[in-house]
């Protein structure tokens, strides 16, 4: 349950680590730290891209005016963890 909870940081953490060794595995050299960087921004661009934001509605009756008015509506339940 942890595992699944948690699976984007532990993916991206492990993702990093990939890199750091590979790249990293000579020595320190501006390659390597290029390619470790590029790969911590593409971690945060993705976790920003598809992270929720706020909810549209905040007062539940908002939300129970929006499903009773005869519309089709797509209610997504989403949780970070």
């Amino acid at each position: 349950m942890i595992v699944n909870q948690f699976s984007f940081v532990f993916g991206s953490l492990f993702l990093v680590a990939l890199v750091a060794l590979l790249g990293l595995r000579g020595g320190v050299s501006p390659r390597g730290l290029l390619a470790l960087g590029v790969t911590v921004l593409a971690v945060l661009g993705v976790w920003l891209l598809v992270r929720t934001g706020s909810s549209t509605y905040a007062q539940v009756a908002q939300v129970e005016a929006i499903l009773a008015g005869g519309q089709p509506t797509l209610v997504e339940f989403y949780s970070n963890y």
